[in-house]
């Protein structure tokens, strides 16, 4: 069984991808678009929408995290109630994740010890997806 957390995008799916793959030091994945895809008077979609991510998987730690846009005809406004949660054994890397995804981002918890984690965060990074950072 493979299971993995889709994580949609208005438009900035290149962007997120970029800045997902630096803070967590991941080898660039391949990122279909929708330029890749035959066109379809069905589902028209602009020149710009030509370089949304259609699909690019990042895989996290043990969790695949599927990067997609959704087209102007489909988007919405995010609300989301789903937060990505990574935990590590290793300070350094709770403070300097959590650090990244702040830049531009809101801080919605700051680094503190909690009762469950020896070091624990949460923030909301510049494109809305809420990450939570812990010590195990």
């Amino acid at each position: 069984m493979n299971t993995s957390l889709v994580v949609n995008f208005n438009g900035q799916g290149q962007e997120a991808i970029k800045m997902y793959t630096e803070i967590f030091g991941l080898e660039q994945p391949e990122i279909l678009t929708y330029a890749s895809f035959p066109k379809d008077p069905n589902f028209p979609i602009s020149e710009e929408e030509e370089s949304y991510v259609v699909a690019s998987t990042l895989k996290i730690g043990n969790l695949e995290v599927l990067i997609q846009d959704l087209v102007k005809s489909m988007q919405y406004p995010f609300a989301s109630n789903v937060t990505i949660s990574i935990g590590t054994s290793e300070k350094e890397n709770v403070i300097k994740w959590f650090n990244a995804m702040a830049d531009g981002g809101q801080i919605t918890c700051p680094l503190q010890v909690m009762p469950w984690s020896p070091y624990y965060g949460a923030v909301k990074d510049k494109f809305g997806t809420s990450w939570q950072f812990q010590m195990n």
